[in-house]
């Protein structure tokens, strides 16, 4: 996870899912001044959900859906609400996902003015 400027210096920071293998996975476009958001979080607002109910957010032109399946998190970003077809679909490990989430909020409870 990556947390870098956004197209316009006044919507802050976003959250990027990133790779060192593959690159840039998705993102959340509409999420905007993650650095401060995400430095209140606690454990319970780590996007997850399970199969049978998934974290869901979408606005327009975006969605994002993830899951908990067996001992790995599974992301799938489209490019509209309630789509069914989605450009991007990965899985993690339930541990990596969790770890990297911990150390960035953690990292940003320390660091971000709130």
């Amino acid at each position: 996870m990556i947390l870098r400027e956004g197209n316009s210096d006044s919507l802050g920071k976003h959250l990027y899912y990133f790779s060192n293998e593959r690159g840039f996975l998705s993102s959340f476009p509409w999420w905007d001044h993650e650095d401060k958001q995400i430095a209140s979080y606690s454990v319970e607002d780590i996007p997850l959900g399970t199969l049978s109910k998934p974290y869901n957010d979408c606005e327009q032109s975006w969605q994002i859906i993830i899951f908990k399946k067996r001992n790995y998190v599974c992301i799938l970003q489209g490019d509209e609400p309630t789509c069914t077809n989605f450009n991007a679909w990965y899985k993690v490990r339930i541990e990596d996902y969790l770890d990297n989430w911990n150390i960035l909020i953690e990292y940003l409870k320390e660091n971000v003015d709130g």
